[in-house]
């Protein structure tokens, strides 16, 4: 088995370089071994010696690390890949009929790699057209399924390889992971108001992770979200805001006219208490619009949640279980 000789910053250096190109995030020596803990304990903690030591790592292990990597921060949908032969064997074992197709499609496949393989190589890339129709005319749809699953097996197994340069986006820019906790700068050249590269690393990572999020991303978030939802969303400045965070409209509606929505933005730890639904009222009367939302990493109080009921404000909330579900929802589908 093959191995890399390399100390453990460079190893370190490495592995965040397959995540800056594969998912355009850009990873600290500390956040890379914090990531790879669940994965291989003692591999972590080496990464964090202090000083650089030579070591060496099974080629299969590096591999295996930039995998999880890329899944901890949501690029991929599992923290392994099978390789494309064993991944449909394994999907379709207990498929009697497709189960039983994967061995001959696989030949179908492997002669189709190697023929196009032979040919000149197109600018476009590899065309699998004949591939599928030869599977779909020899074993109807159920073949095509089978071969459609090979395809999507190798396109998968590309990606998170270290070793090439094949990736879902190409990155204009590397963005730097701990902005999302540590910094205001909400510039990004891939969402309006909030980087859809940190929405999949959240979606990945909601329970451990959204509490420390940054409060000025958390607001960028929740725009983020409205837009997304095809309303036109207006960022507050952040500081003296009059705690307004969001101001939500219809997309293409009277500028002049009050908004729908007016959202208070809480990336706290305590329930949401009294005082601040109150608020929240007041500035819907006073903004004279639709309604008042809530966004919390929390929950509305008991009594909070009684009063808002009894009193029949207009004001909704979206709690920590809510919220989840609007960052899965914006997250990049991962292969």
């Amino acid at each position: 088995m093959g191995g890399i000789w390399m100390n453990n910053h460079d190893l370190a250096d490495s592995l965040a370089e397959v995540v800056g190109f594969k998912a355009g995030l850009a990873l600290s020596r500390a956040r890379t071994a914090a990531m790879l803990k669940a994965y291989d304990a003692k591999l972590a903690e080496r990464l964090l010696w202090p000083d650089a030591r030579m070591m060496r790592v099974e080629s299969t292990t590096y591999q295996e690390a930039a995998t999880y990597l890329l899944y901890k921060v949501g690029y991929v949908a599992t923290p392994t890949v099978l390789p494309p032969v064993g991944g449909v064997y394994h999907r379709y074992k207990a498929d009697p009929v497709r189960g039983k197709l994967t061995a001959p499609i696989g030949e179908m496949l492997v002669e189709w790699m190697d023929a196009a393989l032979s040919a000149p190589a197109p600018a476009s890339g590899l065309d699998p057209t004949p591939f599928m129709k030869r599977a779909a005319e020899t074993f109807g749809a159920p073949g095509l399924d089978v071969a459609m699953a090979y395809l999507r097996g190798i396109d998968a197994s590309q990606q998170v390889d270290p070793w090439t340069s094949i990736r879902r986006t190409d990155w204009a820019d590397t963005r730097q992971l701990e902005d999302l906790f540590k910094s205001e700068n909400l510039d990004t050249l891939y969402g309006k108001f909030f980087d859809q590269r940190f929405i999949d690393y959240i979606a990945r990572n909601f329970d451990e992770e959204i509490d420390d999020v940054h409060w000025r991303q958390f607001e960028a978030l929740t725009a983020e979200h409205f837009e997304k939802q095809g309303f036109r969303a207006e960022l507050g400045p952040g500081r003296n805001d009059d705690g307004i965070d969001v101001r939500v409209f219809p997309k293409d509606d009277n500028p002049s006219l009050p908004p729908l929505i007016i959202v208070q933005c809480k990336r706290e730890k305590r329930k949401i208490g009294k005082t601040l639904l109150k608020s929240v009222y007041a500035d819907v009367l006073w903004e004279k619009a639709g309604s008042g939302l809530i966004v919390t990493t929390t929950e509305l109080s008991p009594g909070t949640d009684d009063m808002r009921q009894a009193r029949a404000y207009p004001v909704e909330a979206i709690d920590r279980g809510k919220l989840r579900d609007w960052v899965l929802a914006m997250r990049t589908a991962p292969t």
